[in-house]
């Protein structure tokens, strides 16, 4: 009898730690899943970027696709994507200057590189890319 009563004891206890095993596998599953599944550029760099904008003369109206943004020196928040947004800067006098901010490969998308979806997700957002260098000093040249 005292025997039985431990060996009930003894598997209360094995049942409550395979159950316990099992959330713990379970969590982890779901863990892991939730961390491969996202696309890494998209959710630690995000699909925008801020690009500082600055012209010699200052005071030039900044626009970006055709939206205005300031007037130089002004910081830009632009979309990322495989090629640079357009920027156009326009001052009384001066000529029109227009230039897309050099982009480059942002390496914290590697780590998507097995996981087909999340890497899809940066490439079609334009996480992938990043823009660099983040300053642009333009210069103005005067209209004749």
């Amino acid at each position: 009898m005292f025997f039985y009563g431990n060996l009930k004891h003894y598997t209360f206890i094995h049942l409550n730690s395979l159950i316990c095993m099992k959330k713990i596998f379970t969590y982890s599953l779901i863990a892991f899943i939730a961390i491969t599944m996202t696309s890494c550029a998209t959710v630690l760099h995000g699909t925008r970027q801020t690009v500082h904008v600055s012209s010699n003369p200052p005071g030039a109206a900044v626009t970006v696709n055709g939206l205005d943004k300031g007037v130089t020196p002004v910081d830009v928040d632009v979309k990322k994507g495989f090629t640079g947004e357009t920027i156009l800067l326009k001052k009384t006098g001066y000529e029109d200057k227009s230039f897309q901010p050099s982009v480059s490969f942002d390496t914290i998308s590697l780590l998507n590189i097995f996981e087909v979806i999340g890497f899809g997700v940066d490439a079609v957002t334009g996480a992938l890319m990043k823009y660099d260098p983040v300053s642009y000093d333009v210069p103005l040249t005067k209209k004749p």
